[in-house]
């Protein structure tokens, strides 16, 4: 520490885990009564408070508006004025159970609505994420990101106000560099207080300063600046609305420190005041010993349904819907860039650090599941609509007379063998010792036929009302010994 008066920056927020031990609607209600407070609260000027940090991640504020619609010019005004932070992350994810694209997708998406109601506040912010990998650095610098904050993956950790220690010390300061393999590196600030060391601040005098110096201890001995940091919330914590008054209170009967209502934004720019060979954390941090065990890392294995659903889902949008809707296009067929967002912001609100990994109770996987099936829904029908925009470029005139063509199709970058699985739907019923498989070559290949019958289906034209047919389906299974990266082979049968 320095000469320098100690400045204690007092910070309100809410950690707002958007379902957890209760369902999403039971926390939204919650949510709605929060922010209407802090809303009020930013306008009353005798309140004295300053600014409010929505955890940041922007998905929130929409599930505000969409009860509170009327608010949304209020909100704009309070996020574009720096009162309310916001962003930049559409949800607060789990780093190891989702893909490298869905987080770069939950930046890109949450900056992007973070900027349509006012800004985004550009710092990385992981309070409660449950360990980080070793890019988080290099993805945040991608998207001009050069500050976080985070509160699990190194030691020390606190828990209650208890400053514990455990056997993997990177670091003893809460000011450090936080470096990825490639060398990008974000200034960081390490919870090592957790996130509620300042909650519910005492307005009463003794009490005040009684709290304050034992919370203040454990800020000292990480700090490396005369800047403190309190947080003044916790899960979801409702907003104090005399914290001004506890500020003041605390001015004045500990005037060898300042109390100042603060915001990250503010706190960074202090503490980098003091620019210092400041240590440097490596790789994956994913320490996760706040109570003398290593319970985080078992939620990677529940709900295995979970994972399994988010893995498939990932799948097909990263390596379906979007390549084949990209090269659709370039045929002609319109992009489908809102229906893309649209699955991809669904798919986001499974990836909270509660919900992926499993640890919410049974009425939130329950609803996850159906987040699922809408994705897939979604997801289906777009990778569909861009594989038959491709098939009708594919040149089959001169297989068409000779049997029923069919195309199979890889998204990889590498060509591909394996086994594959067609339906095919005809107007008759056909003698199955007739027909056989051949690959491009003419070359005859086994086949494995099931006829399921007779089935009532239909279509339904751009331009006109929907199509009933009867038809009877074959299911077909095959192995294609060469399909090209990023390509197709033909069959004929």
């Amino acid at each position: 520490m320095t000469s320098h008066q100690t400045v204690v920056h007092i910070i309100s927020h809410s950690h707002w885990d958007r379902e957890w031990y209760l369902p999403f609607e039971q926390f939204r209600l919650r949510l709605v009564r929060l922010l209407d407070q802090v809303l009020d609260l930013l306008e009353d000027p005798r309140a004295e408070f300053r600014s409010f940090h929505l955890d940041g991640y922007v998905l929130a504020i929409d599930d505000y508006l969409q009860i509170r619609p009327e608010q949304a010019e209020r909100i704009r005004r309070h996020v574009a004025a720096k009162r309310l932070a916001i962003g930049p992350w559409y949800v607060l994810h789990d780093a190891f159970l989702t893909s490298g694209e869905a987080q770069l997708r939950n930046l890109h998406y949450g900056i992007e609505r973070a900027s349509q109601l006012g800004g985004a506040t550009m710092i990385g912010y992981f309070p409660d994420t449950f360990g980080n990998h070793s890019q988080s650095a290099q993805i945040l610098q991608e998207f001009g990101i050069t500050e976080a904050v985070f509160g699990r993956g190194i030691a020390p950790v606190a828990e209650n106000n208890t400053v514990r220690h455990s056997d993997r010390d990177d670091t003893s300061a809460s000011e450090l560099w936080w470096q990825a393999p490639n060398g990008d590196r974000v200034f960081s600030i390490f919870l090592a207080n957790w996130y509620h060391n300042g909650m519910e601040l005492p307005v009463d005098a003794a009490a005040g300063r009684t709290r304050i110096a034992a919370a203040l201890a454990n800020v000292e001995r990480f700090a490396t600046t005369p800047h403190l940091l309190l947080m003044n919330g916790c899960d979801h914590q409702p907003v104090q609305t005399d914290v001004g008054t506890a500020i003041a209170r605390l001015n004045e009967t500990m005037p060898a420190l300042r109390f100042t209502h603060s915001s990250f934004s503010n706190y960074l720019a202090a503490v980098r005041e003091y620019e210092q060979d400041w240590p440097t954390a490596h790789g994956e941090l994913t320490s996760a010993r706040t109570d003398g065990w290593t319970t985080l890392v078992n939620t990677a294995s529940a709900r295995l349904y979970l994972k399994q659903a988010n893995a498939e889902l990932q799948r097909e949008l990263e390596r379906w819907v979007e390549p084949w809707a990209a090269l659709a296009w370039l045929y002609g067929k319109e992009h489908p860039e809102a229906q893309i967002r649209y699955a991809w912001k669904l798919l986001l609100e499974n990836h909270t650090h509660d919900g992926i990994c499993g640890c919410s109770v049974d009425a939130v996987h329950d609803e996850m599941m159906t987040r699922f099936d809408r994705v897939r829904q979604v997801a289906d029908v777009l990778s569909g609509e861009a594989l038959a925009a491709l098939v009708a470029q594919v040149d089959t005139a001169d297989v068409a007379n000779k049997g029923v063509p069919l195309v199979v199709f890889n998204p990889l970058g590498w060509a591909r063998a394996g086994w594959v699985q067609a339906t095919v739907d005809l107007d008759d019923e056909v003698a199955l010792a007739d027909y056989a498989l051949f690959d491009a070559a003419g070359t005859r290949l086994a086949v494995s036929v099931e006829d399921q019958g007779w089935i009532d289906g239909f279509t339904l034209p751009p331009d006109r009302f929907r199509v009933v047919w009867r038809r009877r389906r074959y299911q077909l299974q095959f192995r294609a010994d060469h399909v090209p990266a990023l390509g197709y082979a033909t069959f004929v049968w």
